[in-house]
């Protein structure tokens, strides 16, 4: 069965204000481009924080109750333990998230968003539980040191931005 646009009910009911359109394609797409770049500064911003705090209390450890040059005084054990700890924690954290709240947002995002656009229909792929899953989880294991980019995830978020900036409340995107 051949699919043409033209022919399908939303095209043909559709406002006809060929100005009107491009302008509002401008517009969604800057709304677009700020929401994705807030999105990956506000993860980069979480993953640096979260690393400060957790090297700064270990660092407090390492010289608590240590005299000054004297390496045998230091202590190894407590700090070791804290670093694996807020490893083990923000990795379960992520993991807990990812597995019980929203399984879409548990793979790179690349491979899906490029099957996606090919027609592929995951379920699942877009929301604001993936994209809250995917932000937050992302951010934890980057911050437990796990062996993740934030490239793939970070394209996964900007579709989920694009796909949820067409039906932000009051601006009217709904048939670009």
């Amino acid at each position: 069965m051949p699919y043409d646009e033209v022919y399908t009910k939303v095209w043909a009911e559709r406002p006809r204000n060929v100005a009107c359109e491009d302008f509002k394609y401008w517009c969604a797409f800057a709304v677009m481009g700020f929401l994705i770049g807030f999105c990956g500064f506000l993860c980069t911003l979480w993953v640096q924080c979260l690393c400060d705090w957790v090297l700064a209390v270990m660092h407090d450890l390492i010289y608590s109750g240590a005299e000054m040059g004297d390496v045998k005084t230091y202590n190894y054990w407590v700090p070791w333990l804290w670093f694996t700890g807020m490893s083990s924690i923000f990795g379960l954290i992520a993991s807990s998230m990812t597995t019980y709240w929203a399984q879409g947002a548990a793979m790179s995002g690349l491979p899906e968003m490029i099957g996606w656009v090919n027609g592929v229909n995951y379920h699942d792929y877009i929301g604001l539980n993936i994209l809250f899953t995917k932000m937050v989880g992302n951010c934890l294991a980057m911050g437990a040191k796990l062996c993740v980019g934030k490239e793939g995830p970070l394209a996964h978020v900007g579709s989920n931005c694009g796909i949820l900036t067409l039906y932000l409340p009051g601006f009217p995107f709904q048939f670009l």
